[in-house]
């Protein structure tokens, strides 16, 4: 039951980390495609300083999501070996059967999370750009 509140919790995390990720994506790109005089300087690092905040906010709901996803996989595997009056099936295959399922959905959340990373990673090196050539622009 746990693990189907955190699918549900993961989900919300997951639509809203690449919510935030596309805004600044289209951010950045509105900000490119305006040429260098059009854009003032202020104004493209305050831009380039807002994407950085929602980039490391996205970046601690990604960490703060898989701390806690391993706490409910640790917490609810004990309850593997909890097996019920099952007649048909010996309770060494009702324990193996569960921890499948178990690793099988460790095994696709770590997935999620891989891919949320490495989305956030592309967000981050396209801001990081964006307040380089920022910077270089204010230099003498």
């Amino acid at each position: 039951m746990l693990l189907k509140f955190y699918f549900l919790a993961l989900s919300i995390v997951t639509v809203y980390t690449f919510s935030i990720l596309g805004i600044t994506l289209l951010q950045l790109r509105s900000f490119r495609k305006k040429s260098q005089r059009e854009a003032a300087t202020h104004l493209r690092r305050s831009v380039a300083g807002a994407a950085r905040l929602r980039c490391a906010r996205a970046k601690q709901l990604i960490e703060a999501a898989s701390y806690i996803f391993w706490l409910v996989f640790f917490l609810t595997l004990p309850s593997i070996t909890l097996t019920f009056d099952m007649a048909r099936i010996p309770a060494i295959w009702w324990v193996v059967r569960e921890l499948i399922f178990r690793v099988s959905f460790a095994a696709n959340v770590f997935g999620v999370f891989v891919i949320l990373h490495f989305a956030q990673g592309i967000v981050s090196s396209r801001v990081s750009s964006l307040a380089l050539s920022t910077e270089l622009e204010t230099l003498p």
